[in-house]
């Protein structure tokens, strides 16, 4: 809705008046997200369901213990911090550059805390007061207020992914990266002065991307600039357009010329940001490609049908839940997974059908980019697994949360003053409705999740771990296993739902862990495991990945003394016993052997624990080596 012509009549407001009234806006909604969505800023990142959010606090832990910046920015990936005590590489992990050091820093100053909910308000506030000064500053700020909030707070899909899917829910350098995308391709469609500074802001803001989540939400900004450079490209080979691009080219030297300190900023800010980044990205890209998968979506791809698209957020069809996944027989991943809502699309095809054919050409890079996001199936039909960016473009549907973006580009290209009042506002009322149905539908979800609270007894705890002698803490049972299914036929997570994030307890008690839970593996690097005959060790409820719940069985004499000496010979300072996890009489066991708990506490999943000290008279007996090759069902000695 363009409301230079409604808003003259209704509000009588100049667009200074909106750029203030905007800004009011978007703090009132940030207050009411933080308190509806976010809600825990006391205690560190957790929830106690789904352990894919314990990942993500526990990556950047080790990016605070393990990163080193001279002679440049490097990360050491190979070490036995996880994996103990065979050791392994941990460059398979959902890296957000970013997000980490922002953690790492607090972390290393001033130690455990809910450092990345305020980094994710920070993102989803930066993305909306950013937008609304870009758009507001190439149109007016009316539309950028739609705009901003359309990509921000009612990102239906992006809110959706926190906390579980953390780093796909920061996105605010790749949403100003398109946008800018957007811009520029609408000034060459204009033969509009293109100014340097732009251009280094658009280099500066690709640069700073680098640090946003390396699988998708950069590659999302990468697709989008190649899609817009090869239409560029296209359209400079065109005669009638060739004087024009000589021109900005001219414009540009000239420019080069004057000394101008904004222009030496942007420049150094994206030197700054790419020696950040770039050796790092290069290190994880280097070590990934020492490991050769012959199927890298062997684990699923999570497809979505396309026709959720059109799927809205109603209480009595909700897009959050993925309804009729038995009907399309798909596999979506996430909440409302390729569903960017029904608020979102009308928006955007309102502002299709009033804009012209000139306008509507813009939209072509982005629409080739939609459609192949779209219709990608990573074994059936991979569209877009051909850019070096994509090759392991697993889950296509987290894809949905740029579609905002193009409803926007869609809705800013509309001409809404040929619209007579009446229509217009009908059109207004409409769109109202169910934007309104929707946002309450989205939020009165993310309000009835519960945040997660640390016990009280949770803080003591670790802290009486972190004091015991040892390098390591043996939990059991653990899970070692990777997102794309690697290790769990092998039998090396048996209780994935319970045990798969109690590795992450180590940014609390900071001892070595047995387990630990990445993105992907490879068979190679759970081979010590599958050699030592830790996947014959345990008899859960159930055999399906997702559903068991708790180990049924007690371990057999062979059994213990198996795991008695793998405790007793590698440098552990106890066990970490998860008593929920394990039968009653097995707990009796294990006090029996080992000697009775000293502390207890509450976890995020995982349940009550409890903490049993290595027996004082067994440190004399570690033997690294010797522990590493202990095995199961000979060779225990």
């Amino acid at each position: 809705m363009d409301f230079n012509n409604l808003g003259s009549r209704v509000y009588n407001l100049s667009n200074k008046s909106y750029k203030y009234l905007g800004i009011f806006i978007i703090v009132t909604f940030q207050v009411l997200f933080c308190s509806i969505d976010i809600k825990n800023f006391k205690d560190p990142l957790s929830e106690d369901s789904g352990t894919d959010v314990e990942q993500w606090e526990n990556m950047s832990y080790y990016v605070a213990k393990h990163v080193h910046f001279l002679p440049y920015p490097q990360i050491e990936l190979t070490n036995n911090d996880y994996f103990y005590p065979y050791g392994n590489t941990h460059a398979f992990q959902g890296w957000f550059l970013e997000g980490n050091f922002f953690y790492a820093f607090l972390y290393n100053n001033l130690g455990y805390g809910p450092w990345l909910n305020y980094y994710y308000a920070f993102s989803v506030f930066f993305t909306a007061l950013s937008i609304f000064f870009l758009v507001g500053y190439f149109w007016n700020y009316q539309r950028a207020l739609i705009v901003a909030l359309l990509v921000s707070f009612l990102n239906f899909h992006a809110i959706d992914r926190y906390p579980h899917h953390f780093a796909y829910a920061i996105h605010h350098w790749t949403t100003i990266s398109i946008f800018l995308d957007f811009i520029i391709l609408k000034k060459i469609s204009y033969k509009e002065i293109i100014s340097l500074r732009l251009i280094l802001f658009k280099v500066t803001i690709m640069a700073l991307a680098l640090g946003l989540d390396l699988s998708y939400i950069l590659g999302f900004a990468l697709s989008s600039f190649f899609f817009c450079a090869v239409y560029f490209l296209f359209l400079s080979f065109k005669t009638e357009n060739q004087r024009y691009f000589k021109e900005l080219v001219v414009g540009w030297k000239n420019q080069i010329k004057q000394k101008n300190w904004l222009n030496y900023f942007l420049i150094g800010t994206s030197l700054l940001a790419i020696w950040l980044y770039v050796p790092i990205i290069l290190g994880i890209f280097k070590t990934i490609r020492a490991f050769h998968f012959d199927n890298p979506f062997a684990g699923g791809h999570a497809w979505s049908m396309p026709i959720r698209l059109l799927f809205p957020y109603f209480p009595f069809l909700n897009a959050t839940f993925n309804p009729l996944q038995d009907f399309f027989h798909d596999m979506p991943e996430g909440l409302g997974a390729m569903s960017p809502g029904l608020l979102c699309l009308s928006i955007g095809l309102v502002g299709l059908c009033y804009s012209n054919i000139k306008d509507k050409k813009i939209m072509i890079p982005f629409g080739i980019f939609f459609v192949l996001s779209v219709l990608n199936h990573p074994i059936l039909m991979p569209t877009l697994q051909w850019l070096p960016w994509c090759m392991l473009y697993r889950i296509p549907s987290r894809f949905t949360m740029i579609i905002p973006l193009f409803c926007s580009f869609m809705f800013l290209l509309g001409n809404y003053k040929e619209i007579k009042f009446q229509k217009l506002l009908t059109i207004f009322l409409v769109i109202f409705a169910i934007g309104t149905l929707e946002i309450f539908t989205v939020f009165k979800v993310r309000f009835n999740r519960p945040a997660y609270y640390y016990a009280a007894s949770f803080r003591p705890y670790m802290d009486y771990v972190k004091n015991q002698p040892g390098e390591a803490v043996l939990d059991w049972p653990f899970c070692v296993i990777g997102g794309n299914g690697v290790g769990n036929t092998e039998g090396l997570c048996p209780i994935y739902n319970k045990s798969s994030g109690v590795h992450s307890l180590k940014r609390f008690h900071q001892k070595k862990v047995v387990g630990h839970y990445y993105g992907r593996l490879h068979p190679s690097q759970i081979k010590s495991f599958v050699d030592a005959g830790w996947g014959k060790m345990s008899e859960p409820d159930s055999h399906i990945w997702n559903e068991s719940t708790q180990l049924i069985k007690n371990l057999t004499p062979e059994q213990w003394e198996f795991f008695t000496d793998f405790f007793k010979f590698n440098d552990f300072a106890g066990i970490n016993l998860y008593i929920d996890l394990i039968p009653k009489t097995e707990q009796q066991e294990f006090f029996r052997r080992f000697g009775n708990p000293t502390k207890s506490t509450v976890v995020p999943i995982a349940g009550n624990v409890v903490f049993i000290p290595k027996p004082k008279s067994w440190f004399a007996l570690v033997n690294l080596q010797k522990g590493k090759k202990i095995k199961f069902p000979c060779g225990c000695k």
